[in-house]
């Protein structure tokens, strides 16, 4: 009965089983299709987002649909390593955290926390 409905097949090599399991997940949710119902639910795999501001900030997500000119980096199984690359991330460049408002601080203590550099080794 359901061969009856197949309208075109496509595949997509990936390079592990992990990133095929990763890969279907996004698939279902993204087109949601109507016979396969065990991966349908609310829960995914969470995401790296660099926001698109003037001051970026970075976070993480499960929601990667949003089009607003962000980076998403993903989906990570591991949620740990997704944090500790977060952390490097934080550590490399001058990234926000997503609960730091610009409005809170005084503009001093924005470079500051954005350059990581203390402004006496200036």
């Amino acid at each position: 009965m359901l061969v009856r409905k197949i309208a075109d097949i496509r595949y997509i090599v990936v390079d592990s089983e992990q990133d095929a399991f990763l890969l279907e997940n996004n698939l279902i949710k993204k087109y949601r299709p109507h016979y396969n119902v065990a991966l349908k639910d609310d829960k995914t795999f969470p995401w790296i987002c660099i926001k698109n501001e003037p001051f970026p900030r970075i976070y993480s997500t499960t929601n990667m649909w949003m089009d607003d000119g962000s980076v998403y980096f993903g989906p990570y199984a591991n949620v740990k390593l997704m944090h500790t690359l977060m952390d490097l991330a934080r550590q490399l460049y001058p990234l926000r955290n997503a609960t730091s408002t610009l409005r809170t601080k005084t503009l001093r203590q924005e470079i500051q926390s954005l350059s990581r550099i203390s402004f006496r080794e200036l």
